[in-house]
């Protein structure tokens, strides 16, 4: 059977009619009355097939009140069979644009029944060059109707890669740095109130200690106390904050059910870094001229480098037309040299 698979956090579609979409902890979701027709199709009845979107669901706070649920896609792994994880960024965009998105909007301006049966609104995510950050800061974050969770620079030449992407690097404000944790509760003999112990994970089921999390008496008593059990062995979301407690400075933003793991070490350590380092929103906007100025020089670099190919080209092919021009006329004269001997004779 074809599939098409929809990777939500990995979008995927999975066959002609049987769309499928795949979480973060690899659980598959059949996606109904859901269709991404070919382009050039009037009659909205060939589909794409074995292909595979890279996205994320988000739900929109409306200004009424309302949520609307968005799947918000930003990359295109396979189409069709034909695996695109090698080419850049910006060629994959350009497929999932024309080839999914574009012809996906169509057929719901043309079939307003597919429009209502939609299980989600499908869009392009918002995307600008590194040199645009003052417009995502100014403009598109604080009209963004979801949360946000930062900045990712990805790399427009760099094909894409599974699991940690070295290319790829992602700004938070200092305050805003995060790390995910297993926690588990450790309770003294006098204590009403236990450590919350944070685990970072080392390999399999193996987790290391790493720090507790403060929580003021308050938060104990009318949040955890009546359920701590439920929370033991949870992964939690946490931020550096010592703000409240130098000595315990991690605080607690959210549980993570769509994880099963805890942060890997490796990550814990580079966070750390980040954390220290804390790259403030005002050294980022100070660095937009120079990395404007840099992506200027590398496009008159690229125009060099693919002028002077056509340059060599053109003077190789002069070379060439010469070549044979030369052997041409060797061989002419060579042929009236055989006519002249020929003729003395």
């Amino acid at each position: 059977m074809d599939y098409v698979y929809l990777s939500i956090l990995q979008v995927i579609i999975l066959a002609n009619e049987y769309i499928w979409s795949i979480d973060r902890r690899n659980y598959y979701r059949y996606v109904p009355n859901l269709f991404f027709p070919v382009p050039d199709d009037p009659t909205f009845s060939q589909f794409h097939h074995e292909t595979l979107i890279d996205g994320e669901l988000v739900n929109d706070k409306e200004s009424d009140g309302t949520v609307t649920l968005k799947l918000l896609t930003f990359d295109l792994l396979v189409i069709d069979k034909k695996n695109l994880m090698k080419r850049a960024l910006t060629t994959r965009l350009g497929y999932l644009k024309d080839h999914i998105i574009k012809p996906y909007e169509i057929m719901l301006s043309k079939r307003p029944e597919y429009a209502e049966a939609q299980p989600f609104i499908i869009e392009l995510k918002h995307m600008e060059f590194s040199y645009g950050l003052d417009k995502v800061l100014d403009t598109v974050i604080p009209n963004l109707r979801h949360k946000n969770d930062g900045l990712i620079f990805t790399s427009s030449i760099a094909g894409y890669k599974t699991g940690t992407c070295e290319k790829m690097i992602k700004w938070k404000p200092p305050n805003e740095n995060s790390i995910d944790f297993l926690l588990r509760f450790e309770f003294n003999d006098d204590d009403d109130k236990p450590r919350f112990c944070l685990h970072k994970w080392i390999a399999n089921n193996e987790h290391a200690y790493f720090d507790d999390m403060y929580v003021t008496d308050d938060e104990w008593n009318e949040i955890w106390k009546h359920d701590y059990n439920r929370y033991e062995g949870k992964i939690v979301e946490v931020v550096h904050d010592p703000t409240m407690n130098p000595n315990v400075p991690w605080r607690f933003i959210r549980f993570r059910n769509d994880k099963q793991h805890a942060n890997h070490q490796s990550v814990v350590e580079k966070i750390m870094q980040s954390i220290i380092d804390g790259i403030t929103e005002e050294q980022l906007r100070s660095h937009i001229t120079l990395i404007r100025e840099a992506w200027k020089k590398r496009d008159e670099s690229k125009n060099d480098t693919s002028k002077g190919k056509e340059e060599k080209r053109l003077e190789n092919g002069i070379k060439s037309k010469r070549l044979r021009d030369s052997h041409e006329d060797n061989y002419e004269n060579n042929k009236k040299k055989q006519r002249f001997g020929e003729n003395t004779e």
